[in-house]
């Protein structure tokens, strides 16, 4: 199949809204913050927190759509999923069309981690990198603030 051509309707979106929205406000009532030193700011310190998690889920939605996985939207206990689309794949997304697959060391080996890039009805599945294949040293960055692998998106499966 072709991930690039997988679009999600009207109504998939406005449920990726929903459930994030959910997420969010799950989030705020438990006053669970965010991993990996992510601030929930964007560079002009406006919160993108809601935005983040809006389109995280329409990314996992158009990943669950284009894998024929299951794709559990909402849990009042996220940190007990073991992944985000069926029983094995992780979703990440960017709006950078040309951002990386970023993959941190606590990142599971055995899963698989889908790029999304884009936003809301233009977000493109770039490919996938099982997680062991993606903590590769040339991909290790440190002076962005973030440490973590920073896997291109030419060192992705791309179906």
């Amino acid at each position: 199949m072709d991930y690039g051509k997988v679009r999600l309707t009207h109504e998939e979106l406005l449920f990726a809204g929903q459930a994030g929205s959910l997420r969010r406000t799950s989030a705020i009532k438990a006053k669970r913050h965010q991993r990996w030193g992510n601030t929930g700011k964007n560079s002009k310190g406006q919160d993108i927190l809601w935005d983040q998690d809006i389109e995280g889920c329409a990314a996992e939605m158009l990943v669950a759509k284009a894998t024929n996985k299951y794709w559990l939207p909402f849990s009042n206990d996220p940190r007990s999923i073991k992944s985000d689309v069926g029983t094995n794949i992780q979703v990440r997304h960017t709006s950078r069309i040309n951002g990386c697959l970023l993959i941190h060391p606590d990142d599971p080996d055995d899963q698989l981690f889908f790029l999304v890039t884009g936003s809301n009805v233009e977000m493109t599945i770039k490919g996938y990198i099982k997680g062991v294949d993606a903590k590769k040293p040339e991909y290790w960055k440190e002076s962005t603030g973030r440490p973590c692998y920073f896997v291109p998106q030419t060192a992705l499966i791309k179906k």
